[in-house]
């Protein structure tokens, strides 16, 4: 005998609780733009900066750079093309791996388990994202490109900028990131960097459910490439950005069942 799968109702209402944190993160992005400069910490400028070309610094013939400055010296198309979509598929992929983890197909003992674990990947995301925007407000930082156009000085009203991104657009040849980021509400919210942090969060749950994981490490190390190699992010944000996720992952993923 046949077992009795989830109504249309059920599997709606079930697609409603695995996105709600997401509509709460969306929430809580466009209220960046409510935020009084008042809120706001000092922003960081040069600190970053400082702290990447103390730690991650490469030699270029007698001068230093950060790792975001020597690549911006070593383009090539395909690395463009390669970081411009691992750039637009990491939130979108997280949905999706949640979405299979949550309704995809496994064995009956495994699908409660995995269903839970979908929905606490979910809300660890948000978790992550709550972090990262309360971080903004108190700990505003300059992200690569921003240091390479103004140097070591604020600039409250400086737009944002897709930056490296842009010459997605041009392979493209559409306003991809530069219509996006065109809207961004927060220049200064370089740290952590919320895009190493989601990818690596996917790869965290794609190892505790065995599930995609080569896709997820895959997904994880593009977005980090591209983070730095787009001018978005030095090393130092990436490595916040995994230790946030790391967080979260622990505040939501509940213990681990042995056996």
């Amino acid at each position: 005998m046949s077992e009795a799968r989830p109504s249309f109702r059920a599997n709606a209402a079930a697609l409603g609780r695995l996105l709600l944190p997401f509509a709460l993160i969306l929430l809580a992005y466009k209220l960046h733009s409510y935020w009084p400069d008042a809120w706001r910490g000092r922003i960081h400028v040069g600190e970053p900066h400082a702290w990447e070309l103390s730690w991650f610094g490469v030699g270029e013939g007698a001068a230093r750079l950060t790792p975001a400055a020597w690549w911006q010296h070593h383009l090539h198309p395909a690395l463009d093309l390669i970081s411009g979509v691992a750039y637009l598929i990491f939130v979108p992929a997280f949905l999706v791996l949640a979405g299979w983890w949550r309704f995809g197909p496994a064995p009956a003992p495994q699908r409660a388990a995995r269903a839970a674990l979908a929905q606490r990947a979910m809300w660890a995301l948000f978790v992550l994202y709550v972090a990262g925007y309360v971080t903004y407000l108190i700990y505003p930082a300059a992200p690569p490109w921003y240091f390479e156009r103004y140097g070591d000085v604020v600039v409250r009203a400086a737009p944002p900028d897709a930056a490296g991104a842009l010459r997605f657009d041009a392979l493209v040849g559409a306003p991809v990131f530069g219509k996006y980021y065109g809207q961004s509400v927060n220049v200064f919210g370089a740290i952590p960097s919320l895009h190493c942090g989601t990818a690596f969060l996917a790869l965290l749950f794609a190892l505790r459910l065995r599930s995609l994981r080569i896709f997820s490490a895959l997904l994880f190390v593009a977005v980090t490439f591209g983070a730095v190699y787009l001018n978005h992010h030095y090393l130092v944000d990436a490595l916040l950005g995994v230790g946030y996720a790391a967080g979260a992952y622990a505040l939501c993923a509940g213990p681990t069942r042995r056996g």
